[in-house]
């Protein structure tokens, strides 16, 4: 059986994409969701936390703050453009979080088999 998997892109952008994020994610039909807004991501964090979401990845404009995080990706997909994608397989794999959208070979890398 397969399965789906739907990510919400720009958690915390605006007050009416959070909320309906959030709706999503209670609602069922949203399984993860990304952070956009570098500079509030500790509210952003804390509001996520405070709504249940477990699973909250980052957009790569996010360069402030640690945090904790399931997994990477970015905003327009930039992670998978030549030259920014060996630096984003470099995070990941420090930082042990998955990339998806990534080829088969940057995988294999971040897993240490490339």
């Amino acid at each position: 059986m397969k399965k789906l998997i739907v990510n919400a892109d720009d958690f915390g952008l605006t007050k009416v994409c959070t909320e309906g994020i959030i709706k999503g994610i209670k609602g069922g039909i949203i399984g993860s969701t990304t952070i956009y807004d570098q500079y509030a991501a500790n509210k952003t964090i804390k509001l996520a936390k405070e709504n249940g979401i477990t699973e909250l990845g980052l957009h790569l404009t996010l360069t402030c703050g640690k945090l904790t995080l399931t997994y990477l990706d970015s905003h327009h997909h930039i992670h998978m453009n030549d030259g920014v994608r060996e630096i984003v397989i470099k995070l990941a794999k420090e930082y042990n979080r998955p990339l998806p959208n990534c080829s088969r070979e940057s995988l294999a890398y971040v897993n240490g088999r490339g």
